[in-house]
């Protein structure tokens, strides 16, 4: 099965690479660009969620917060 949007975008591949290779190589290094991007994007919520989330745990699981208010833990 294939997708006519598909095939168009392959053909316009083609037709780009041969009449204009400079414009190819420029899409090719943007496509790395983004997916590049998008790892590091990845990269950087973990390690954001790696900080956050023991800090919170320790306010709501780990006494970080109830010590603050003797009366409230009664």
């Amino acid at each position: 099965m294939f997708c006519f949007s598909g095939l168009e975008a392959q053909l316009l591949g083609i037709v780009v690479k041969k009449e204009s290779p400079e414009l190819e190589k420029q899409k090719d290094d943007l496509v790395l660009k983004i997916a590049a991007g998008k790892k590091k994007l990845v990269e950087l919520e973990d390690e954001i969620l790696r900080y956050e989330l023991p800090s919170s745990a320790a306010v709501v699981f780990g006494g970080g917060f109830w010590p603050l208010f003797p009366a409230a833990s009664m």
